[in-house]
């Protein structure tokens, strides 16, 4: 397990160190993943299906890294993702798995050559969190979604206690733009009794 990984991941970085880091950490990332005992992108999965009516519509998975929540969405009945990240090297892992439609390399706040509002749900499994994506690009997300389309996104206990990404989302919230239709705080990484909080906003 890289240590230094794990422990430079919730601390505020620039982008360009955010994207070095997931970089470096790729060939070692699932199996850190597995030893913290990851659980937010099984979440994810179960609560968007949940939301949907429809598993074979297109899914973007925003920030998929090696194509952990993408393999949550298949057992859950999901079967057309497309998925995006600013790192190649875990787009090289999630490609090799065959498992989804195509994946575009971006950079942060960017859908690339993805157009967001062909999907009627996005996920972003802790993308948007402190040492990640600002939270900036929460608003990016919903700017680039089309009316009804769901997103669900998870943040971090460090996330959560940062006043930045929580009056951001609290400003969301009161917009008038999206509404909240799930919202659930549960375990994120079990071995090391860190939890998560997932949203679920749908584009009013």
């Amino acid at each position: 397990m890289k240590l230094s990984v794990l422990n430079q991941i919730w601390k505020a970085k620039t982008v360009d160190e955010t994207h070095a880091l997931f970089e470096e950490w790729a060939n070692d990332y699932e199996s850190d993943m597995a030893d913290v005992g990851y659980v937010t992108p099984d979440r994810i999965a179960r609560i968007s299906a949940t939301l949907v009516n429809d598993l074979t519509a297109p899914v973007l998975d925003y920030g998929c890294g090696t194509g952990l929540s993408c393999q949550s969405m298949l057992k859950m009945g999901f079967t057309t993702l497309d998925g995006t990240d600013i790192s190649q090297k875990m787009l090289n892992f999630a490609n090799s798995k065959s498992i989804y439609r195509r994946v575009i390399h971006t950079e942060l706040a960017s859908m690339g050559a993805i157009n967001g509002r062909e999907y009627g749900l996005i996920i972003a499994a802790g993308v948007i969190s402190r040492g990640a994506a600002g939270p900036e690009t929460l608003d990016f997300l919903i700017e680039n979604m089309g009316s009804g389309a769901i997103l669900v996104f998870s943040y971090n206990q460090t996330t959560l206690d940062d006043p930045v990404y929580m009056d951001n989302l609290a400003a969301v919230k009161q917009s008038g733009v999206v509404e909240i239709v799930a919202e659930e705080h549960g375990a994120h990484m079990t071995a090391k009794e860190v939890n998560s909080t997932i949203y679920a906003l749908k584009k009013i």
